[in-house]
């Protein structure tokens, strides 16, 4: 199960993004304007617009020079800052930004975040259903860049200057690209994995196809599915746990955060020995 944030830099990050739902750009008027919301408080389940701080309800906030749009049963979007896009497109989509020529984008059951100077959330979710924070995109500092596309029930981070989280389908897994900068962390596929990158600079950490796995990178260099190439070495795969991630609701919105624990085997090379006889 999803854990609530346990450390304080995780907690200051929910509560600075407070994100509250899906967003999309796409559908920006036909939804809004043909919704009527523009100017009113909108019903729980309409969809809503705001352009440039004109709109503001419930559901749908802006700021000026920013916009936000939300289409879909429960669906929300906040753009607070400057220059700041928020859209959110599916039932149950949440997307929130902040600072400055940030974008936030969901698309189906899931949350998006942006917060800082041109960071840019992106998160795609088959989920159309009310599952309680089922996804957390979040993208935080300067130049920062987090994409989600078809994973569900996954938690990713990307924080601090130009570090750049990835996941592309599987379940249940816990990216992170965080402090630093320059770093690079991807999921692909696979289950129940904790995949992390940084503080580097430059430490790229990978997971494709793995299950309940370890893989990080602390130090500048490359660690994919845990084979230790580059400038250091990367940690290996101990017994730890798989991250699962339950949503904690903060401020305006809601943000998840997990802990991980999974359990995968250590390898270890066996020592070498020899023996030998002299003849006398």
């Amino acid at each position: 199960q999803f854990k609530y944030p346990t450390t304080s830099r995780e907690i200051t990050m929910v509560d600075q993004i407070r994100v509250k739902g899906g967003v999309l750009l796409g559908a920006l008027v036909s939804g809004a304007l043909s919704a009527g919301t523009l100017g009113g408080a909108p019903t729980a389940n309409a969809s809503c617009a705001s352009f440039f701080g004109i709109g503001n309800s419930t559901n749908c906030t802006s700021d000026l020079f920013g916009m936000a749009i939300a289409i879909g049963t429960g669906a929300v979007a906040h753009a607070d800052g400057t220059f700041n896009i928020a859209t959110a497109v599916g039932n149950y989509a949440a997307a929130e930004t902040s600072g400055l020529g940030s974008i936030a984008t969901q698309f189906g059951a899931g949350e998006a975040g942006a917060s800082g100077l041109l960071d840019v959330a992106i998160s795609s979710s088959n989920e159309q259903t009310l599952v309680e924070k089922s996804n957390y995109v979040l993208a935080h500092g300067a130049f920062d860049t987090a994409i989600n596309m078809g994973g569900l029930h996954v938690y990713m981070v990307a924080s601090g200057t130009g570090n750049i989280a990835e996941n592309f389908g599987g379940t249940y897994n816990d990216v992170r690209s965080e402090e630093g900068g320059g770093n690079v962390v991807f999921n692909i596929s696979g289950f129940n994995n904790i995949v992390r990158a940084g503080p580097g600079p430059l430490a790229i950490a990978g997971a494709i196809g793995l299950t309940q796995q370890l893989v990080t990178q602390a130090s500048p260099g490359i660690n994919i599915n845990n084979g230790k190439v580059g400038l250091a070495a990367a940690p290996h795969s101990a017994k730890t746990a798989a991250p699962t991630a339950t949503a904690v609701r903060t401020g305006k919105g809601t943000a998840a955060a997990t802990a991980a624990t999974h359990t995968g085997k250590q390898k270890t090379a066996p020592a070498a020995t020899a023996t030998s006889r002299a003849k006398r």
